[in-house]
């Protein structure tokens, strides 16, 4: 775990504000009661009225239990072993369990006293610091030890219990002796802040790894994670507060102590696979080599098995170190199996004689994708670009592209979830892939592969906008190429059609003029778009300007007929002489269903009380059904949003199991746990992860943790004795202050990021 100087600099920021003293050892807090001021690592004075320990009421966890829980079966506590810890909303102790082979430890303890000044002026609160070093407690002598920080008496004391041979589970605890008097204000003296325990081992002992090999799997995803993060070790585990504890440059634990500001950096995910790559795989990944295969479809497929057989060098290696790891290891390295045979099975269907619309589609998606990644690099002022395929993403189109051709594939049925990071790729992935599904309808069925082929569902309106611009790119190249590329000439026109509610866009032709006019009239035409469409999809040209104009010159938006059609208003985009191919009033998606559609997933409820939006599945048209359903960030399906959604997506189903085949269901995620039991309550399908894991971590073939080992920084934070109201105030707001506590951190500089967000 490597923290960046910036993070470093929040996180001790963070933890002044949530911990204190903010303001140096001898702070004096004006007004504001410490226990206000600071939202953890507070010990509060004891409250004889709580309730009694063993007579635990429902809904609340029993702290006998949760030390018990870490003592095997017929092992007991000593005779003079001290009381159950007490966590409650109000915690007077908090604790810290870890295994040695010591018979005594060596803590340190520091905390803070706020003492209120009695004067004439405003109620201020003054701090003393306390601190308590090498306190020896010994194994069946000295188990606890009553001490005294500025008159507010606390013990600090061990549990031991026999753990395996010759090894010791410890407790080590503090505890606070003082009384509640029923006041706040009056309690404060009687408080702990601040409070800092750690603890060691006698000189020559060792603290040891924390034995999760006993912990319950609730499933077998679990009992994956657990090998696959073998290598993290677990030293201690908190009571009322987290563990934290350092290391040797050996990896042997020196010192555990408890945190109440926990924090952890999840490494950035780096792309590998093209290291891996041998120089006959490498051509491949090119776009422009790819667009070849339906003119020479030899070289293309060659480089294509080059590809797998890569992959599957490493599914061997993870083979063979599974062997040695138990079933758990072998499951996972099974699954990299099936990957790499599933990849084999879409170069196979490439290669069949029989595959020239295939070939075709795969080509002419190519070329589309081609056109949309040379057109965004242009767009960032690359020069010449020449676009290539990240290995995760061509290795998915090779995973899922047999059964997305194929309506009678054994695996139509299975739901290919994309899990990737954030920024990885996943969206040029599934756009590919439905590029090539859109290509093969019109070649295979001609005028009955129109209408909408394929579905893209995202559960936030924001989401569908933002991918609508992406997806509309694609749209937009397919078209270019339908007016150049003699494969395409003669197809329908291709378009993309955006169905979310109606307070976000128009819903009939009538609602269209109406917005129409009404932008065309405001003083800040921006703040009046209702048609969701902010700039060109292929040169991003800003189609609302910012003040209202006159001329209507700078407005994309625009009436022909009865309908409003979007131009770019730029004279040299290819888009300012011809309607660009977006659509996003309900009425027309109906009338002319998109072969493209954007939804959102409470959108379909409209199919109970609109017979014309079934059009947009294939009913009462001559089109053919869509042939793939596309889920984005699954991992928000869940909850009774989940629940909403699988009652829906079964009608879909119901719905399109009249024609001769079902759609083909892919999904993304950046983040997902349980997808398994996830993917068959929404669908009542079977879920394939790709890429699929590797037994060490998060090192995949496609991707591994950047060898810094910079990252995410995640900190942590349960507020004590305020309502949630108060404990959100007390998080955000020194997030609020990080913009201006970063200032002069490298590679920050000395200004703000206007672009910098909190959201709550």
């Amino acid at each position: 775990m490597t923290l960046t100087p910036a993070q470093q600099r929040a996180l001790d920021h963070l933890r002044a504000a949530y911990v204190g003293p903010e303001q140096g050892e001898d702070e004096v807090l004006i007004e504001n009661r410490p226990s206000l001021q600071y939202a953890v690592g507070m010990l509060f004075p004891i409250d004889d009225e709580a309730a009694p320990q063993g007579n635990v009421s429902a809904g609340q966890s029993d702290p006998q239990q949760l030390v018990m829980a870490d003592v095997e079966e017929g092992d007991v506590e000593e005779d003079d072993a001290t009381n159950p810890l007490a966590e409650d909303w109000r915690p007077s102790s908090a604790a810290i369990s870890f295994v040695t082979d010591s018979e005594s430890v060596l803590c340190d303890f520091s905390a803070g006293t706020y003492a209120l000044i009695d004067d004439d002026g405003p109620q201020r609160w003054q701090r003393t610091g306390h601190e308590f070093r090498n306190v020896e407690l010994v194994r069946g002598k000295a188990q606890l030890r009553q001490l005294s920080a500025g008159g507010v008496p606390f013990e600090v004391g061990t549990r031991w219990r026999p753990y395996g041979a010759s090894n010791w589970l410890v407790t080590l605890h503090v505890r606070l002796r003082t009384k509640t008097t029923g006041e706040d204000r009056s309690d404060i003296p009687l408080m702990l802040f601040q409070v800092d325990l750690s603890g060691r081992p006698a000189e020559g002992a060792r603290i040891l790894e924390y034995d999760v090999s006993r912990a319950i799997d609730v499933d077998p995803e679990a009992a994956e994670l657990r090998l696959r993060y073998r290598s993290r070790k677990v030293f201690a585990v908190g009571h009322g507060m987290a563990a934290d504890w350092e290391t040797n440059e050996a990896g042997d634990c020196v010192r555990i102590r408890l945190d109440p500001v926990p924090h952890f950096v999840v490494p950035a995910i780096e792309q590998t696979g093209g290291d891996k790559l041998g120089d006959s795989a490498r051509p491949a990944l090119d776009l422009a080599f790819l667009a070849t295969i339906d003119s020479e479809p030899p070289p293309v497929l060659e480089a294509l098995g080059s590809f797998v057989d890569s992959f599957s060098e490493w599914v061997a290696d993870q083979r063979a170190q599974a062997s040695e790891l138990g079933s758990e290891a072998e499951s996972i390295a099974a699954r990299g199996g099936i990957t790499a045979t599933r990849m084999r099975q879409g170069i196979d269907a490439l290669a069949d004689p029989e595959s020239v619309a295939l070939r075709t589609a795969f080509a002419l998606a190519m070329s589309a994708m081609r056109l949309q990644m040379r057109q965004a690099a242009l767009g960032r002022a690359e020069e010449d670009p020449a676009p290539s395929w990240r290995p995760f993403q061509l290795g998915f189109l090779l995973v899922s592209l047999a059964s997305s051709v194929d309506d009678a594939h054994p695996d139509r049925s299975l739901v290919d979830l994309i899990w990737f990071p954030t920024g990885g790729g996943k969206t040029e992935a599934y756009l590919a892939l439905a590029a090539i599904v859109i290509f093969l309808r019109r070649l295979r069925h001609g005028s009955a592969g129109g209408g909408t082929a394929v579905i893209t569902r995202y559960t936030l309106r924001l989401l569908t906008s933002q991918q609508f611009q992406r997806a509309g790119s694609l749209i937009c190249a397919m078209e270019l190429l339908r007016a150049t590329d003699q494969r395409v000439k003669g197809m329908a026109r291709f378009s993309i059609g955006l169905w979310v509610g109606n307070e976000a866009t128009p819903g009939t032709r009538a609602d269209a003029k109406y917005a129409l006019d009404r932008l065309y009239k405001a003083q800040h035409p921006q703040d009046a778009n209702e048609f969701q469409i902010t700039e060109c999809p292929w040169c991003l040209t800003e189609l609302v300007p910012i003040k209202k104009d006159d001329t209507r010159r700078l407005y994309g938006a625009r009436q022909v007929g009865n309908d409003v059609v979007f131009r770019c208003v730029d004279p040299a985009c290819e888009f300012s002489h011809r309607d660009l191919p977006l659509n996003v009033v309900d009425e027309l998606l109906y009338e002319e269903p998109p072969t493209f559609l954007l939804a959102t997933v409470d959108k379909f409820a409209r199919l109970q009380f609109k017979d014309a939006a079934g059009r947009l599945l294939g009913i009462g048209t001559p089109y053919r059904q869509p042939s793939l359903v596309i889920q984005d960030e699954l991992h928000l399906l869940s909850g009774p949003l989940g629940t909403s959604v699988a009652v829906f997506d079964a009608v879909i189903q119901l719905l399109l199991s009249n024609a001769d085949s079902t759609p083909k269901i892919v999904a993304s995620t950046a983040t997902i746990r349980a997808s398994d039991s996830q993917v068959k309550g929404l669908y009542g399908r079977k879920v394939a992860l790709y890429p699929p894991a590797g037994i060490d971590g998060d090192t995949t073939f496609f991707a591994s943790p950047v060898a810094s080992g910079e990252g995410r920084l995640y900190a942590g934070m349960m507020p004590q004795s305020v309502s949630q109201a108060t404990a959100l105030v007390a998080a955000a707001s020194p997030l609020l202050e990080l913009p201006g506590v970063l200032i002069g951190v490298d590679l920050i500089g000395d200004r703000i990021d206007p672009y910098w967000t909190f959201v709550i």
